[in-house]
């Protein structure tokens, strides 16, 4: 009885030399985030007026991202326009499950790097528009280009004499336009 008294005390004994080592397992210090956070986290004027802007636009409603098919997530979905970006394509690989609506990440390269080369853009690219092959070099303006330009319906309105079948959810080029009507194409 004597040794299993004097082995419990041992196992709590080892037990309490261990628990202040095991919680000091921190590893190496990681980066000072006021060095580098508040770069981008702070209430100066510029952070919170892109964020306003970015709350006030249909972006931020995140009211198009129930359209997260492989056609038309790569400009509804955040995850499906990195996915067609980084791949230099129009449709995604499937559909996007559990879509999130474009923000900050969508066009800008947010916490990869830790630094002011976060604020950069994920492509600058000139644009091939896809209504008239035409291509649009706007330099920073090129990565709103690759969304923001008309498609061509699909199919093509048959004409029938005097009339016209629509056989598109659309009537004329889905989508805004300002892409081509920067370009006067």
């Amino acid at each position: 009885m004597n040794s299993s008294r004097n082995h419990s005390g041992k196992c709590i004994l080892l037990i309490l030399i261990l628990i202040p080592l095991l919680a000091s397992c921190e590893g190496p210090p990681g980066t000072d985030a006021n060095a580098t956070c508040t770069q981008c986290h702070n209430s100066g004027s510029l952070i919170v007026s892109i964020t306003e802007q970015w709350r006030a636009s249909v972006h931020a409603s995140g009211e198009n991202t129930d359209r997260n098919g492989t056609t038309c997530a790569m400009c509804h979905t955040s995850e499906g326009f990195r996915e067609c970006i980084s791949g230099s394509k129009t449709v995604t690989n499937a559909p996007v499950s559990n879509p999130s609506s474009i923000g900050c990440r969508t066009c800008h390269r947010i916490h990869e790097s830790y630094d002011t080369s976060d604020w950069e853009l994920r492509a600058k690219n000139p644009v091939q528009l896809m209504i008239s092959g035409e291509t649009l070099n706007q330099g920073k303006g090129n990565i709103c280009a690759n969304c923001h330009q008309p498609r061509i319906p699909d199919p093509l309105p048959v004409l029938n004499g005097n009339s016209v079948t629509i056989r598109s959810a659309y009537w004329g080029p889905h989508h805004s336009t300002q892409a081509s009507i920067i370009k006067g194409s």
